[in-house]
């Protein structure tokens, strides 16, 4: 089973603003960012924050958020980076859907720690919606949210 951060690396862009925004938010520790520094450094990223970053030792952890400091906020951004921790979140969830008792239910619990977002209502079961009651019709709107989602938000290959 995929860890955050492993979703994180995986599935979306990683920037030092949206590390950044993770990291200050308190969605991720600052271990989080260095291994997520550590894989985009690996795989090439020569961004002078994210080698700052990968280069930390674990003893040093307390800088994190010192380099992190240094990024300059990407105004306007902030939709987008919540909109990819949505993406991230829901992408788990679809994964492990089929040892989850009740994945529908995740994502009933997802829309509510979100703040209701209008963008995923329409998976919701006790939202009202234009789809049949058929959970099958969820199951195939999710993927759908999550394509769209990840053509926007997702690793570019």
């Amino acid at each position: 089973m995929k860890t955050q951060k492993e979703a994180i690396e995986e599935y979306v862009e990683i920037t030092p603003g949206f590390l950044k925004w993770l990291y200050e938010g308190g969605k991720i520790t600052g271990e989080v960012v260095v291994a997520c520094a550590l894989r985009e450094h690996s795989n090439g990223n020569r961004d002078e924050t994210i080698a700052s970053l990968a280069l930390l030792l674990s003893d040093e952890m307390e800088r994190v958020a010192d380099i992190l400091a240094s990024v300059p906020e990407e105004k306007g951004k902030e939709d987008d980076f919540w909109e990819a921790l949505l993406y991230i979140d829901l992408s788990l969830i679809y994964e492990r859907r089929e040892r989850l008792h009740d994945p529908l239910g995740k994502i009933e619990d997802v829309y509510s720690d979100y703040d209701y977002p209008p963008q995923i209502a329409h998976l919701v079961r006790y939202m009202p919606s234009e789809r049949s009651d058929s959970s099958k019709d969820i199951y195939d709107q999710w993927a759908e949210w999550l394509a769209e989602a990840g053509r926007r938000h997702g690793k570019r290959r």
